[in-house]
């Protein structure tokens, strides 16, 4: 799909790869300037602005992340790494921080279990011709009707 398709959609989208397009050099080259603008004016935002590679003597912005996201949670980071020189890029649609979210536990309580009840309805559940899939219902009842959540 075309920028101009995209731009006309309300459609998010992330764009990343190595583009071999020095964005570092975005006041020296006016192509690298003239393409800079064309991307801004379909509305889309360019990330990193720091070097995805550096050595002591250059550093480069040839690997980017083009996306219409324009939301506050976007968060743009480098994998520093000494493998080589040349560092992954990504992105984050959300907080970095993890969110928790309490899992309800439910327990079933033995003080009212019906342990006669529970063997005569699993018996008659294991000798009747009941199939894979209506096994684990039927077990389910019987539990819950003899031992309670």
């Amino acid at each position: 799909m075309t920028m101009t398709k995209l731009s006309a959609t309300s459609t998010k989208y992330h764009t990343c790869g190595d583009f071999n397009i020095e964005l570092l050099k975005y006041h020296e080259d006016k192509h690298i300037e003239a393409y800079v603008n064309i991307l801004h004016s379909y509305g889309c935002y360019i990330f990193p602005n720091y070097p995805t590679r550096a050595s002591p003597n250059s550093s480069t912005l040839i690997d980017h992340i083009y996306t219409s996201n324009a939301s506050d949670d976007l968060q743009n980071f480098i994998l520093v790494h000494h493998i080589s020189d040349n560092n992954p890029l990504f992105i984050s649609a959300g907080s970095i921080y993890p969110k928790f979210h309490h899992k309800k536990t439910m327990r079933r309580n033995l003080e009212f279990f019906q342990l006669g009840a529970f063997l005569n309805d699993l018996s008659e559940i294991m000798n009747g011709n009941i199939t894979k899939n209506l096994y684990a219902t039927s077990v389910d009842f019987v539990q819950n009707r003899c031992w309670k959540l």
